[in-house]
């Protein structure tokens, strides 16, 4: 039987044996935080809530009805059982209007979430793996764009692009990484110094592959605390520039495009603001409730 090379035949020792550590730690992440999870009530009803908010957002195209379909015989109707939520000032079904607007708002808080989680862990794996001046200069980068006053630069930046999703996730996503960054550099820098990790580095192998194989998966549980804490900041931060009137335009709907429109009615209907707020509130507090399950998860385990 032909042997390999001794430097080969460590090296694939070295990556047999990481990888039963990177399985043993990510089934040991899940243990801990089903264990977690199970013993929070608070967090059972919010996985209930967030489902249940998901859901009739993604049921929203199956009830028939087209959310920009106007009837001015039938403007700014109560809640009847016709229409649930009552009618907007267009005579538009207004249950039908903040289900797509829920879709429009979970989508952009998702994407700009993984465009801004994979950005920061991209640089925060740079950071932590390279030679101290890129180091440096990287979280000087950092430090740059935390010192931008964030609510201006996403305003400007949002009107020099078309505005919708595309305009929204490329704003929130390239102005929330910051925080991700410095939390992989961290982790990076204490992953690296351990004794498999090391020795990887030591027989051959690329930095690059170390960072995904080794680095990676040991960082990844804070990685998801950082990532699901960042989905409510996403949603508010949509929320927050459809308000303002440089998010979701007409006749497209989001809930903070919703409430935008809401305030010129709000002591006739107050429901038309009520709701997507009050919608906009439970999701991010079930969102945070199960950012506090991963972060005692992450936590147990360290």
């Amino acid at each position: 039987m032909r042997l390999l090379p001794k430097r080969k035949r460590e090296a694939a020792d070295t990556s047999s044996v990481a990888a039963t550590q990177k399985v043993g730690k990510a089934f040991g992440f899940r243990q801990r935080w089903a264990a977690a999870f199970l013993e929070s009530p608070q967090a059972i009803l919010a996985a209930i809530l967030l489902l249940l908010i998901v859901g009739f957002s993604l049921s929203a195209p199956f009830w028939g009805i087209e959310p920009d379909a106007l009837n001015l015989d039938n403007m700014s109707q109560a809640p009847s059982t016709e229409h649930w939520f009552g009618t907007d000032g267009l005579g538009r079904d207004y249950f039908i209007r903040v289900l797509y607007g829920g879709r429009v708002s979970l989508a952009v808080g998702l994407l700009a979430t993984l465009t801004g989680t994979g950005i920061g862990v991209v640089v925060g794996l740079a950071a932590g793996f390279s030679v101290p001046w890129v180091d440096s200069l990287l979280m000087r980068i950092v430090d740059f764009f935390n010192s931008l006053p964030w609510l201006l630069m996403v305003m400007v930046v949002s009107l020099l692009l078309q505005p919708g999703i595309v305009s929204i996730v490329i704003c929130v996503g390239g102005f929330s990484w910051m925080g991700v960054a410095r939390l992989v550099r961290a982790e990076t820098l204490s992953i690296r110094e351990r004794s498999y990790v090391r020795y990887a580095v030591y027989i051959g192998q690329t930095k690059i592959r170390s960072a995904a194989w080794h680095v990676l998966p040991d960082a990844l549980p804070t990685i998801l605390v950082a990532a699901s804490a960042a989905v409510s900041g996403a949603m508010m931060s949509e929320a927050t520039l459809s308000f303002l009137g440089r998010g979701i335009q007409p006749p497209q709907a989001s809930w903070g495009q919703l409430l935008q429109i809401a305030q010129g009615s709000l002591q006739q209907l107050p429901h038309l603001a009520l709701i997507p707020g009050a919608l906009i509130m439970l999701t991010i507090y079930c969102l945070n409730v199960l950012t506090n399950v991963t972060r005692k998860a992450t936590e147990a385990g360290q």
